[in-house]
């Protein structure tokens, strides 16, 4: 393929203004402090989403996430329940977690990567994750409570 000067042009302006556009990007700083936030109800099958976001030095240092019920018993402590999800989804909910964990401490933003097999959980990890982010800008280390979707 042959570029004449036109194209040559072209192909420079548009590498330039994607250069540029990227480095305009609004760098978004947290207060360190633990914030923590959950579902105000459990779903329909009993378990309540929670997350508590630690900040250091500005950025997301440690995520806990995971699933209560009315006893206060984890979801991924539940050996019978990870099995079965296992076996369905391809992944354990200890395994879906770790993943989301990860890419939100590498991204250091909410808007993560949906983790296959885990889609439920990880709009739930995105919703809450953005209400504690949200008050880490602000220095709000209050419980955050969540309207639950119903969709989940």
């Amino acid at each position: 393929m042959k570029f004449n000067n036109f194209k040559k042009g072209i192909l420079v302006g548009a590498l330039s203004l994607m250069l540029l556009t990227g480095c305009g990007a609004k760098e978004v700083s947290y207060q360190d402090g633990t914030y923590k936030g959950e579902y105000k109800d459990f779903d329909k099958h009993g378990w309540k989403p929670f997350i508590e976001v630690t900040i250091k030095e500005g950025k997301i240092d440690d995520v806990k996430f995971d699933y209560k019920n009315e006893e206060d018993k984890l979801k991924s402590a539940d050996e019978e329940y990870s099995a079965t999800y296992k076996k369905v989804a391809g992944v354990t909910p200890t395994e879906s977690y770790a993943k989301m964990i990860e890419d939100i401490k590498e991204k250091q933003d909410s808007q993560i990567d949906t983790v296959s097999g885990a889609t439920g959980s990880t709009n739930n990890f995105k919703t809450l994750a953005q209400e504690v982010l949200k008050n880490a800008q602000e220095g709000k280390t209050d419980l955050t409570v969540v309207e639950p979707d119903e969709s989940n």
